[in-house]
């Protein structure tokens, strides 16, 4: 800093410093889904909002705004929606989450109002924006060099590329990207204009790679937004403007030639993008959802079912696995409606529309940088409103309402009123988050000591953390089924008394989360273990009608019948099971009994094993170019006909294809291996082929490699719990034999690079799993 420097600029760069901290912060840690289960980023957070508090209860800013009732309002039915919620714990915290947001905006008002300077605000989370937008060009750039490795003669991919959490950054880029143009339009300085500029177009380029239709809706309105308002203020100069062009007819054709040759050109790009990734039609996309939200509102129109409690009835109206689950219903105005009710959506959008006047009101009087700064904010807010009509924005991540409650509170604070109960609303606010935030620390620290010891398999010293959680926390159902799984793993060790502990926790855990087809699931496995068949048979049957399409509850559903002698009902749910996941078919598991052979030939007979043609499949992956499936199949036949340049050509080509399931990257993975082997590559060949086995013996709800329930506790709990789904009693997948013939291969694969301690050790494993060796 030069020693020249004023008072004045050293406080400029102090607030400017201190900023980026804090918004670095938030963005990247403590307002992500993690940051908010992580103990350390929860402390932090926790001291951060006790100095906000502090600072607006002894500080001397007292400023109100045309919103605070508004605000009040909302946050009040929030609260009434939480109180009479199906789950008052989860409505609590979504609770929490907009408190904070509240506490946001309200210090922004108040710093802002007190001197800070409002486009300090919105130039340092540019500044912020500008390295979250580095970071995602390096993921794009990673996507692009790894294309040209495997495609040295395409320098135009014919794949399409999405950027990782895209709704979330449609959101967020569509906020800052109108803020930047708005502070574009109002910048003098050369340097600063070439600067926006260049954030302004690697905005739009990345909103382009993340394929989000909602977010590009946003984005048209915002643009629309800001439009209007420049228009509004240099109408003049753009009248003269047009009376120049019009009076000079080819350069008017060339103007609107150009206009339409850029329009033409978007739209392709934009239909290009849409069209090679995993869209479904644009409603139709949310068919799953908005009627789950709907039901959730005819429960109590209202106040609605409680906030942040969505999760429940989407599981009621999907079978999940093979579904998805999802805690919003990708739309802030369904979310409201289900979770707070008609009070809540009218509460929105009277304060939506306080809001909205608040600004117009501030681009109307303002000039300069802070006309910038409340015309950027109108129209980020229009971008999010508009966004949020098919995605839940303010669910995607609390970071996108939590930097637009920063944005807002900033421009409405340029002309905040000073008012002696200005403090009454932020202290408020502040003391409520602080309870808030400590009370969730405090729950969390047992939850996450159990998650550790967990994964260290000391099981013992989980049950303690978890019964800890629990008796804090006495209405978190995850709390409960995490204790039963850790003694259900002390059960299956030999411990006699565990067994019935783990019945008795996940009875409470269903109690509270009666929903989660996975946890009925656990229970019938226990139940049938203590010998109590009809109790195993009424879990299991409660698992299939809230997950019909699980074939995993139909395999255990059938393992109980088969214990309680009902032939006829047992081949049947074997059949149902191999029909949801013909995978299956073939493995040790339908040799093992009677029973279970006879099912399998059932099958075997209604669906004879008629491979199609590589002419067909290559057609199928001609129509789904950007698709991992049909690449695989094809893939795999042109190695069974000794095809080998074409299956690594394929393979290659397609690594980075969208990935309906992760059945599709194993097999992609065990592909690449055999080709690699084929061509003598061994130490790369045995890296891929164990990743390939590995995860195929990991065994989750929704197959091979592929857990749920560890991050089920994040979205629906906002809380850590183990990566482990089933309890130890429960049948998992079978192991299917052509697994076996591969696992065969990659011991001889290990033998020609002469370790045959691991090739002996996958032979022991293989032995495990398919006892009669028939192999």
């Amino acid at each position: 800093m030069s020693s020249s420097s004023t008072p004045a600029q050293r406080l400029y760069l102090l607030q400017e410093a201190v900023l980026i901290l804090l918004c670095a912060y938030f963005v990247f840690m403590g307002s992500t889904r993690a940051g908010l289960v992580q103990p350390i980023y929860l402390a932090i957070n926790l001291a951060l909002f006790g100095v906000f508090t502090m600072l607006v209860v002894f500080g001397r800013w007292r400023f109100s705004t045309a919103v605070d009732m508004p605000l009040v309002g909302f946050i009040g039915v929030v609260l009434l929606s939480s109180i009479t919620s199906i789950d008052v714990r989860r409505s609590f915290v979504e609770l929490w989450l907009i408190c904070i947001a509240a506490l946001l905006f309200l210090v922004s008002v108040n710093r802002v109002g007190g001197g800070l300077p409002a486009e300090l605000v919105v130039k340092v989370l540019l500044i912020i924006g500008g390295i979250l937008m580095a970071l995602s060009w390096y993921s794009v750039w990673q996507w692009y060099h790894h294309w040209l490795l495997n495609n040295p003669d395409e320098w135009i991919p014919s794949q399409a590329y999405r950027l990782p959490v895209p709704n979330f950054l449609a959101v967020i880029l569509n906020v800052w990207l109108m803020m930047a143009l708005a502070r574009l339009l109002m910048t003098r300085s050369r340097v600063g204009r070439v600067a926006l500029g260049v954030w302004v177009v690697s905005a739009v380029g990345l909103l382009y790679f993340t394929s989000s239709r909602g977010g590009w809706l946003g984005t048209a309105a915002g643009l629309f937004c800001l439009a209007v308002l420049v228009a509004r203020l240099r109408g003049e100069w753009l009248r003269a403007v047009w009376h120049r062009v019009r009076g000079k007819r080819i350069a008017l054709i060339g103007l609107v030639a150009l206009v339409l040759i850029f329009v033409l050109l978007a739209a392709f790009l934009l239909y290009r993008q849409t069209t090679q990734t995993a869209h479904a039609s644009f409603f139709q996309s949310r068919s799953e959802f908005w009627p789950a939200a709907l039901s959730a509102f005819l429960r109590s129109p209202l106040v609605g079912s409680g906030p942040f409690t969505f999760v429940s009835f989407y599981l009621q109206h999907n079978s999940v696995p093979p579904r998805f689950y999802f805690d919003y219903a990708h739309s802030i105005y369904m979310d409201t409606l289900g979770g707070c009710g008609l009070l809540g959506l009218l509460a929105l959008i009277w304060l939506l529309y306080r809001t909205v006047i608040t600004l117009w009101r501030q681009v109307t009087r303002l000039q300069g940088i802070d006309w910038a700064v409340a015309a950027g904010a109108l129209a980020a807010l229009v971008a999010f409103c508009v966004h949020g009509f098919f995605d839940s924005v303010h669910h995607t991540s609390p970071t996108s309402l939590w930097n637009l409650a920063v944005l807002l509170g900033a421009a409405v604070g340029i002309q905040a009123t000073q008012n002696a109960r200005g403090r009454l609303l932020p202290a408020g606010v502040g003391v409520v988050v602080v309870v808030l935030t400590a009370l969730s620390l405090w729950f969390i620290l047992p939850m996450r000591a159990g998650v550790l010891a967990g994964a260290q398999g000391d099981w013992q010293t989980a049950v303690g953390s978890f019964s800890q959680a629990a008796q804090r926390d006495t209405r978190l159902a995850i709390a409960y089924q995490q204790m039963g799984l850790a003694y259900s793993n002390l059960a299956a060790q030999g411990d006699a008394e565990a067994l019935s502990k783990a019945v008795e926790a996940f009875e409470k855990t269903i109690a509270l989360d009666p929903y989660w087809a996975l946890n009925h699931a656990n229970l019938g496995a226990l139940y049938l273990r203590q010998g109590r068949v009809d109790a195993a048979l009424s879990a299991f049957g409660e698992a299939i009608r809230i997950a019909p399409d699980a074939a995993v509850y139909h395999l255990n559903n059938g393992v109980a019948l088969e214990v309680a002698g009902s032939h006829d009902k047992a081949l049947g749910a074997y059949y149902r099971a191999i029909a949801l996941n013909p995978d299956w078919a073939e493995a040790y598991f339908w040799r093992s009994t009677p029973v279970r052979h006879e099912a399998q030939q059932r099958w075997r007979l209604d669906h004879p094993d008629v491979r199609p043609s590589i002419k067909a499949l290559e057609e199928e992956q001609a129509q789904q170019t950007n698709r991992l499936k049909p690449v695989v199949l094809l893939a795999d036949a042109y190695l069974r006909e000794g095809l080998l340049d074409k299956a690594d050509v394929l393979l290659r080509k397609n690594e980075d294809a969208f990935t309906e399931s992760n059945a599709d990257r194993l097999e992609w993975n065990w592909l690449m291996a055999e080709v690699l082997a084929a061509r003598g590559a061994y130490q790369q060949a045995v890296e891929l082929g164990d990743r390939a086995v590995g995860d195929m013996l990991y065994d989750g709800v929704y197959g091979p490699g592929a857990l749920a329930n560890g991050n089920y506790a994040v979205f629906a709990f906002r809380t850590s719990a183990l990566n482990q789904d089933f309890v130890p009693q429960l049948q998992g997948s079978p192991f299917p034999d052509r697994w076996g013939k591969r696992m065969q291969r990659l011991a001889e694969w290990y033998r020609k690079l002469g370790n045959e301690a691991k090739a002996t050790e996958i032979e022991n494993k293989l032995i495990q799993l398919i006892p009669d060796n028939t192999l």
